[in-house]
């Protein structure tokens, strides 16, 4: 009986127990419903949007939800803008807009507010909604659409403010000095609308406002239209380009210098037909180095000369001027640096960099070897014009590895320094490593001349240059496999380089143009490529 007792109990506790466990199975954390994938929606707009006749001082915006305003700063917009910013406040359903100051008789004001107002929940963003109202007894409905584009890689810049003057009261100076009547900012992809606009003619002028004044300064990006604007129901204009204006004015000196004996340097902004010479009857070397972002340096070495200074004759085709450099004291000679090339391909030459001048350069081969697979070559030797560099060119073979080496003293430079011993060595590489592209170009056959570029796919290297002023055919040996592009430059002024803009001279930059496909080339194949201009530029 006891037995028969126990059982039963051991039995209704099981049962107890699996009633618990399932009973707390199903206790689960609450998840909050749906996700609310709903942006706010406007209940009541107080005045009414599009309120002509407008004399509040005050709006109010009531909302379906609690909202937020994110990046306020950045987002709205207020168009024409007003004397003081207005005050924005956020409180539970509704965000209010106290206005600050006068307004502008028979206006019309748009205050659009981007993606800034989201529900406080999900941050779900309730996109470019915008709030208009009118001073006057009308609201303006005229508009102008377009779109901006960096004029040399043609890619695009979000929160560009794009700006309208009247051209009646517009000088040069106006988009230092003044504010626009009305803006807007550029969108991700370089297209803008300016809506709500009256019957009259702009100047459109598009800037980078760096310090958000909506005045430009002489640094930011820059872009205007040649023509005044007259504005239409819907106006939509052709694309155009912005650019980073000239740090300087072209041949401008902005440095000189001189910090090694008989070396006296020159430092020019993008020098163009400059020439110097010292004022008393001395012979000097000249040496052009390019250096970045246009800002060059022209050296003349004389190692002889002890003088403390010197004048020199400055002449650009804009001026001329007479300059004094002085040396600094006790300066002392640098070492000889020299680099050998080391990214050398079939049918290249190997190169030699020097930061002197040379006087002396010895091709005995006890002093210079270039070896063949063990066997001691002759190459070809080059010197360039200002004895800066020396290129050695031998017909490379596939696959054979080469050794250059330049023993001690091989160089002399013009300050009587020798060269330490440098050695490279490589393997060259195979046919079947290379491509190469065959191009058949078709000028447009108009009245310019073009520079096609081969390019990397991300337009920060020019691998191989081409000036173009008629149909021809191109073929391009020994490309490394990779994803390239085809640029164009109009090359306005033949110059055979791409020339920026310049707002003061109303001078637009260089128009660019790209084939629109990438071009993908393979190890060991030819890719033959059609290119009808004409289908390309505009």
């Amino acid at each position: 009986m006891s037995l028969l007792i126990r059982s039963s109990t051991i039995r209704t506790a099981l049962f107890v127990c699996i009633l618990l466990l399932a009973s707390c199975a199903q206790i689960v954390a609450p998840t909050g419903g749906a996700k609310d994938i709903q942006p706010p929606k406007i209940e009541k707009e107080l005045p009414v949007n599009k309120t002509t006749s407008f004399t509040e001082q005050k709006i109010v915006l009531k909302f379906d939800e609690y909202v937020q305003l994110k990046d306020a700063e950045e987002q709205i917009v207020i168009s024409p803008p007003m004397q003081e910013k207005p005050v924005f406040t956020v409180s539970g359903k509704s965000i209010s807009i106290q206005l600050m100051g006068k307004l502008k008789p028979n206006t019309t004001y748009t205050i659009n507010f981007g993606n800034s107002i989201a529900d406080n929940h999900e941050s779900t963003v309730l996109g470019n909604y915008s709030y208009v109202f009118s001073t006057g007894s009308v609201i303006d409905t005229l508009t102008i659409k377009g779109s901006v584009k960096h004029a040399f890689d043609l890619k695009t810049e979000k929160g560009l403010s794009v700006c309208l003057y009247p051209v009646d009261s517009f000088t040069d100076s106006t988009i230092f000095k003044q504010k626009p009547h009305y803006f807007t900012k550029s969108n991700g992809d370089g297209s803008f609308i300016l809506p709500n606009l009256p019957n009259k003619i702009f100047k459109l002028v598009v800037f980078k406002d760096e310090n958000k004044n909506l005045k430009y300064d002489p640094s930011e990006l820059i872009a205007f239209y040649n023509k005044p604007i007259a504005t239409t129901d819907t106006l939509l204009l052709k694309p155009f380009f912005y650019f980073k204006p000239n740090a300087y004015v072209i041949n401008r000196l902005i440095d000189t210098f001189s910090r090694e004996p008989g070396r006296f340097t020159f430092v020019v902004y993008k020098p163009t037909g400059i020439a110097i010479k010292p004022v008393i009857p001395v012979t000097f070397q000249t040496w052009f180095k390019k250096g970045k972002d246009g800002i060059d340096t022209i050296t003349l070495y004389n190692p002889t000369w002890k003088t403390d200074s010197i004048l020199f004759n400055f002449h650009t085709p804009q001026f001329d001027s007479t300059v004094l450099i002085k040396p600094r004291k006790n300066t002392k000679v640098g070492k000889l640096d020299i680099i050998l090339k080391k990214d050398i391909e079939l049918n290249d030459t190997f190169g030699i960099i020097l930061n002197h001048p040379f006087d002396t350069f010895t091709t005995d081969t006890s002093k210079l070897k270039l070896i063949e697979d063990s066997v001691l070559v002759k190459p070809l030797i080059i010197t360039s014009k200002n004895k800066e560099s020396i290129q050695l060119y031998y017909p490379i073979k596939e696959k054979v590895k080469y050794s250059l080496i330049l023993n001690d003293s091989a160089i002399r430079d013009i300050y009587n320094n020798y060269s330490k011993t440098e050695k490279l060595s490589f393997t060259a590489k195979s046919l079947k490593d290379y491509s190469t592209l065959a191009l058949s170009v078709t000028h447009p056959k108009d009245a310019y001349q073009y520079i096609l570029q081969l390019i990397d796919e991300s337009d920060t290297k020019v691998y191989k240059t081409f000036i173009i002023t008629q149909s021809t055919n191109i073929n391009i040996d020994y490309v490394l496999p990779a994803k390239y592009r085809i640029k164009f430059i109009r090359d306005i002024n033949t110059n055979g380089i791409w020339d920026n803009g310049d707002y003061m001279a109303y001078k637009q930059p260089e128009q660019v143009f790209y084939y629109p496909e990438p071009l993908t080339l393979r190890a060991y194949w030819d890719l033959e490529q059609t290119i009808d201009m004409s289908k390309i530029v505009d």
